[in-house]
């Protein structure tokens, strides 16, 4: 098996919907706006990696298949949400008759590089191989590469990341857990977007907050006004 049969697979959530923890700072526009944009940094990332056979988006959002079909990815519509974790399933039964083996990337990692991709696609080019990066807020999982596709079923959310390893450690499936590039961070809170703003990136994110003016909220202690 090659790295090269690798596929990502990507869940996306509505983009109305999305990033309901950041309304203290943000109003629905500028959060819809920084949802799109983390998707699109994923996507890009994606797509710029070398070790990628295809990309699988998951989404009952219009407007975010389309972006997808415009970055040449396969797109998944589904009639409507029923989870980040059904999703995935999705994903996997669509591409596990021609993929060796799948990473599953949230959207909301948008300094995920494409060389932290390829990596991921190395490390689980092994069969039954499972590579796992933790969210550091809520122990939830924050890339999961496996081979094959269906090595394990998918349990993302808070503590996710130790029901994965319990699931391997009990299946006697070998784990790797890599540091690729600060990917332990995912923007859910202000306090994570503060984080990101330190990271050095240049990304649709980035320029996003900056036009939301987000550093200067973050700063302040009055209430902040919708974006």
């Amino acid at each position: 098996m090659t790295s090269q049969q690798v596929w990502a697979v990507l869940p996306v959530k509505s983009l109305a919907a999305a990033k309901q923890r950041l309304a203290p700072l943000l109003g629905a526009q500028g959060r819809r706006r920084l949802a799109r944009a983390m998707f699109e940094d994923v996507l890009g990332a994606c797509a710029g990696a070398r070790s990628l056979a295809g990309i699988l988006v998951v989404t009952a959002d219009p407007e975010v298949a389309g972006i997808g079909k415009g970055a040449g990815a396969l797109v998944q519509e589904e009639a409507e949400e029923r989870g980040t974790n059904a999703a995935i399933e999705a994903g996997i039964r669509a591409v596990a008759g021609i993929a060796s083996g799948v990473i599953v990337l949230p959207a909301d990692v948008p300094h995920v590089a494409s060389t932290a991709i390829d990596a991921a696609a190395r490390l689980c080019s092994r069969e039954r191989t499972l590579v796992l990066v933790p969210a550091s807020r809520d122990g939830g999982t924050n890339v999961l590469a496996c081979s094959p596709p269906d090595l394990i079923a998918p349990c993302f959310g808070p503590g996710s990341f130790a029901r994965h390893r319990a699931l391997a450690t009990n299946a006697e499936i070998e784990t790797i857990l890599p540091s690729l590039g600060a990917l332990e961070l995912d923007l859910d809170y202000p306090e994570d977007l503060a984080r990101f703003l330190v990271l050095s990136n240049d990304t649709r994110t980035r320029r996003v907050l900056l036009d939301l003016n987000v550093p200067a909220r973050l700063g302040g202690t009055a209430t902040f006004e919708p974006a």
